[in-house]
């Protein structure tokens, strides 16, 4: 999976669940996808679970290391 076809995930399961916020949708994607990623990110600065303002900053970090 490339990091576009991850960003496709994301806005595909956003647009069929729309009470679910796109912080949540990336994290999700990216346990399912990529769960050593996720620990990695999960609790830190970057976690955009539950702050939507973080979702810039956490997708250029998954870009950035994209496996």
């Amino acid at each position: 999976m490339t990091f576009e076809d991850f960003l496709y995930a994301v806005i595909e399961i956003t647009s069929k669940h729309p009470g679910l916020r796109i912080g949540q949708a990336i994290m999700n994607k990216l346990y399912e996808h990529h769960p050593v990623k996720y620990a990695e990110i999960a609790y830190t600065a970057y976690d955009c679970f539950y702050i939507e303002a973080k979702v810039p900053e956490t997708l250029m970090k998954i870009k950035k290391e994209w496996p």
